[in-house]
């Protein structure tokens, strides 16, 4: 069965470098477009980086006013990589 193509998959878990890698495959294979991750904070981002892998295309953060003050670095780092505007969810995962 042939593997139908998605525009986008993010990574929000434990396992981020082996998932990461296995996003990166599916983009190599033209599985998905372009992959991203979910509420990755500066250390995860650097994590990614350390390993030689692929920076994201996108990293969906919250919107609250909490998570606002702790994603600020990873927003500084996503300028400087070239990822104009981070994706964002609304308040309690909403848009």
């Amino acid at each position: 069965m042939a593997a139908e193509r998605q525009r986008a998959r993010l990574v929000h878990a434990e396992t981020r470098l082996a998932q990461w890698r296995a996003c990166v495959d599916c983009k190599k294979e033209g599985v998905v477009k372009s992959i991203g991750v979910s509420n990755f904070n500066i250390a995860h981002l650097l994590e990614l980086e350390d390993a030689g892998l692929p920076y994201p295309a996108a990293n969906q953060l919250e919107q609250t006013r909490v998570a606002e003050d702790h994603a600020q670095p990873a927003k500084h780092r996503a300028r400087q990589r070239g990822v104009v505007k981070p994706a964002k969810l609304g308040q309690y995962g909403r848009p």
